[in-house]
């Protein structure tokens, strides 16, 4: 890191030391967000678009029979 530190300031960049007191809360908001965001992403395989779909006469009727099998 102190390579790049000395590289950067000899192209003219100002670099700054800063506290970052929150990350460590980072891995702990990733296990939480991951699998919310993973199912959301997995709930269009409902079986209504994609997959096998039962044959019913209207849609409640539909995801009922779809979801049981």
């Amino acid at each position: 890191m102190d390579k790049v530190r000395k590289l950067l300031e000899e192209k003219g960049a100002i670099v700054e030391e800063c506290s970052l007191p929150t990350t460590n809360y980072a891995i702990p908001a990733y296990y939480l967000i991951a699998p919310a965001e993973a199912s959301s992403n997995l709930a269009r395989y409902d079986g209504v678009r994609y997959g096998l779909r039962e044959q019913a006469d209207d849609m409640i009727t539909m995801f009922k029979e779809t979801r049981q099998k």
